[in-house]
């Protein structure tokens, strides 16, 4: 990276409010040592309790190093159930995001994980174009109408009731690109939230909507309310973005994320991490399997040491969704 290069990106990062360089943030050597910074910096532990941590997982087929889908399932049958062996350690639940083409290969696998985890829908639009083998994934969901978009989300949809026997009603769109028809899409389509935004993100899409927002929120959709549960993300010191994500960043790094987010004082405070399936073997475009894995152990045993509850995104909804009447809403701690 050049001197020039790197006092651009700063500028942008000090100067504006969104950022928009979102592949550096997770290959800078600045972002590493700024976060090692906040190790040292950061003393306070995140409060016991009164925590809600999601679990968002894109599930798709298998990527080489170049980021091109290879037509194979090894994530399903491989690394997914190494994953959900750490999940029962710490009865973590979480909700799996899945491609109309994963659903269609391994509906009988995902069949018997909904016992205890969510599926929700994952969708790229050139899922609708044909086979996936050999693409790199490109397509947004604003390049299209508000009535093309109802259509793919709704034939992804009846593609995971067929196979998986189960009604999605969490939804996050492929690469990130949602619009204000998105939205609409979802609630027309009976959706009760959406797990797209990346705050302090702009993918520089065409029309995706971007946000600073880090907390869950009601959206009203012409006369309906449909909840945005953004991917957790910090900005400290408005510098470079640092995700709840596994592939990206190192346990310590993350356990700093979830202290940031803490300062906040935000009752509840929810947590909303992502990662991707095929990001759970090798070869990986990111970190290894093995230090995946261990980054993933890492934040949950301190998930767990301070009490935080792992819930699906539709328990969150459940919870968190306004009551028929105010006078009996109810305790989304109730039970806990």
């Amino acid at each position: 990276m050049t001197s020039a290069l790197l006092g651009k990106i700063l500028v942008q990062s000090l100067n504006g409010y969104v950022f928009r360089v979102p592949h550096l943030s997770r290959t800078s050597a600045l972002s590493k040592s700024f976060l090692l910074f906040l190790r040292a910096l950061l003393i306070a532990n995140i409060p016991k309790g009164k925590v809600f941590f999601t679990i968002g997982i894109d599930t798709e087929q298998d990527l080489d190093k170049n980021y091109v889908h290879t037509g194979e399932y090894r994530n399903v049958s491989e690394g997914i159930p190494r994953l959900l062996d750490i999940f029962d350690d710490f009865n973590a639940k979480s909700t799996w995001l899945i491609t109309p083409d994963v659903a269609h290969h391994s509906g009988d696998f995902f069949k018997k994980l909904a016992k205890k985890h969510e599926i929700g829908c994952h969708v790229h639009p050139e899922y609708f174009d044909g086979s996936l083998k050999g693409m790199r994934l490109q397509k947004i969901f604003p390049l299209f109408s508000y009535e093309k978009q109802v259509e793919m989300i709704q034939q992804a949809s009846d593609v995971i009731r067929k196979n998986v026997g189960v009604n999605p009603s969490s939804f996050r769109a492929g690469r990130f690109g949602i619009n204000n028809d998105s939205l609409r899409a979802l609630v027309s389509c009976g959706f009760n939230l959406d797990c797209s935004m990346t705050p302090f993100l702009d993918w520089d899409f065409h029309g995706t909507l971007a946000s600073s927002d880090v907390s869950p929120r009601f959206l009203r959709v012409g006369s309906s309310d449909i909840l945005e549960i953004p991917v957790t993300i910090v900005r400290p010191f408005r510098l470079f973005p640092a995700w709840l994500r596994p592939s990206w960043f190192s346990g310590s790094e993350m356990i700093n994320v979830m202290k940031i987010r803490a300062r906040s004082k935000e009752t509840p405070l929810v947590l909303n991490m992502m990662f991707h399936s095929m990001e759970l073997i090798d070869p990986n475009p990111n970190f290894t399997a093995k230090r995946f894995f261990d980054n993933m152990r890492s934040v949950l045993e301190y998930a767990s040491e301070h009490c935080v509850s792992f819930v699906t995104m539709n328990d969150l909804y459940n919870r968190l969704k306004p009551s028929t009447s105010s006078q009996n809403q109810a305790d989304p701690w109730k039970n806990e």
